[in-house]
């Protein structure tokens, strides 16, 4: 950067104080997430970290906190991807035979769209998703215009 040295020394004490309120906020999205899905903590089977930010081990410690255990770092971040990855393609596959497996994913936010229609002046709201819905859910939209003549 401009040819200046950006090194410094910060010792754990002084580290823990800078990052102290981030810290803080882990612990309300695993809360939150838990609350959605209508779980406890204790109701998990595992808990798996995976991925650079969880190496920390004030992050470590207030997951810890949150769920009342210890969470396991038994993969990483590459080979969790590349593992769904496989798994992903295997149950998609006719030539592999797979354990029953169910994968669901979910949209967390509501997906809504606002559509102006300039010969009516008028705007139109449509909600296409609501939130914590199922994902892949396809939807066909057919959208009308006045005074347009069909494709010959």
């Amino acid at each position: 950067m401009n040819d200046r040295d950006l090194r410094f020394r910060c010792t754990r004490d002084e580290y823990e104080g800078l990052v102290s309120h981030l810290i803080a906020s882990v612990s309300k999205p695993i809360t939150d997430c838990l609350e959605s899905a209508g779980l406890k903590a204790e109701e998990l089977f595992t808990v798996e970290l995976c991925g650079s930010g969880v190496r920390n081990t004030l992050v470590k410690k207030k997951i810890e906190e949150t769920l009342g255990r210890k969470p396991k770092e038994t993969i990483n971040f590459e080979e969790s991807v590349a593992k769904g990855c496989a798994l992903q393609c295997a149950l998609l596959s006719p030539q592999f035979r797979v354990r029953d497996y169910k994968i669901e994913d979910i949209s967390p936010s509501a997906e809504l769209y606002t559509i102006n229609d300039p010969a009516d002046t008028k705007v139109s709201k449509l909600s296409l998703f609501k939130e914590n819905n199922l994902m892949p859910n396809p939807k066909n939209i057919t959208f009308k215009r006045k005074g347009c003549k069909p494709f010959a």
